[in-house]
């Protein structure tokens, strides 16, 4: 009897030094959230991988419905096939799932193709969903860029506007619309980038004028739809404005701020395109009350009237205007307007 009990002895006593050296220590549950988070944010893209990370532990579950960055993507996806909706999906469970849990940063990159309309709206409309959770969940930075292939659906959601806890806004809409936002709401933007996007009127510079007092950045890049900009802002440090294209819309750009610093102008058109349409030369000017201007680049083509106020702080000026032919009196114009 004793030598089986020795033998038994010595399975059990192995079998236990077998188990205690096989077992493997989770590292990563044992790591404080922020660098959880900062390791799981190389794949926030990647929604797979996400749900892959979620299913292995309830700590990392926790975790990948806490991200606080996130990055949608439409990839090489094609349009109306299962896999984009099953995409779409996997995206909408996710956020539900998730709940309110705060977003420090969000962006959406999505491609819409030209197919039946009824399915790329429902998209649309889906995404609007993803980007009111967003802002629910109190997101500060956003980052949308849509390709739409001139079918001109998307309309920037107004609830964007009214997000008090955004401080940068990055838009792309390929040509899509922005409904101005009411007077009434202030908003905390501190950077605010548009590009190809339409303007539905000049409401919009009036309520960055009187509603964003945080704001110290602004970019517009192939921005239309206007044709009078006027900005009055107490906080405005840098102004960008291009427009590398024709741009006969626009007729006056008035940027006035006691803490502008800085100012990028790309603003071409055609003199004489009324001429040849038969319509009433229209007049454009340039109006830049800005004291503490310390840089400024202009290009594009000599206006008729330009004003840039006392320069005192001017260090670095660069100028790169195409004058009319018959017109040799705007050069020495510009060159007084700029009293430093």
């Amino acid at each position: 009897m004793e030598p089986k009990c020795e033998l038994g002895a010595m399975t059990s006593s192995h079998v236990l030094g077998t188990s205690s050296e096989s077992i493997i220590i989770d590292r990563f549950s044992d790591l404080p959230d922020e660098i959880a988070h900062h390791i799981l944010s190389f794949h926030c893209g990647i929604l797979m991988n996400l749900i892959r990370e979620g299913a292995v532990s309830k700590r990392c579950r926790q975790l990948y419905l806490s991200l606080p960055s996130l990055i949608i993507v439409s990839g090489h996806v094609s349009n109306c096939t299962r896999s984009r909706v099953r995409l779409m999906n996997y995206w909408d469970r996710y956020l539900f799932h998730r709940g309110d849990n705060k977003i420090e940063c969000f962006g959406i990159c999505w491609s819409f193709d030209a197919a039946v309309n009824a399915e790329i709206s429902d998209e649309f409309f889906r995404i609007t969903t993803w980007i009111q959770n967003a802002v629910r969940c109190n997101v500060k930075v956003l980052h949308l860029e849509f390709t739409q292939n001139n079918l001109n659906i998307v309309v920037l959601p107004s609830c964007i506007f009214h997000c008090h806890s955004l401080t940068e806004l990055y838009v792309n809409l390929s040509g899509g619309d922005i409904q101005s936002p009411s007077l009434s709401f202030s908003s905390n933007l501190q950077h605010l980038e548009l590009k190809d996007a339409m303007l539905e009127d000049d409401q919009f510079f009036e309520w960055i004028s009187s509603s964003c007092k945080c704001i110290k950045e602004l970019r517009l890049e192939n921005v239309s739809g206007i044709k009078d900009i006027t900005i009055e802002s107490s906080s405005l440090e840098i102004f960008i404005y291009l427009f590398p294209f024709n741009n006969y819309e626009l007729w006056d750009l008035n940027i006035s701020g006691e803490k502008l610093e800085e100012i990028i102008i790309l603003w071409h058109f055609d003199s004489n395109d009324d001429s040849r349409r038969g319509l009433i030369p229209r007049i454009r000017s340039l109006n830049i009350p800005a004291p503490k201007l310390k840089k400024i680049t202009w290009g594009g083509n000599f206006l008729d009237h330009q004003h840039l106020g006392n320069l005192m702080c001017l260090e670095e000026a660069k100028i790169f205007l195409v004058p009319d032919l018959d017109d040799f009196n705007n050069p020495f114009e510009v060159l007084c307007s700029i009293r430093c």
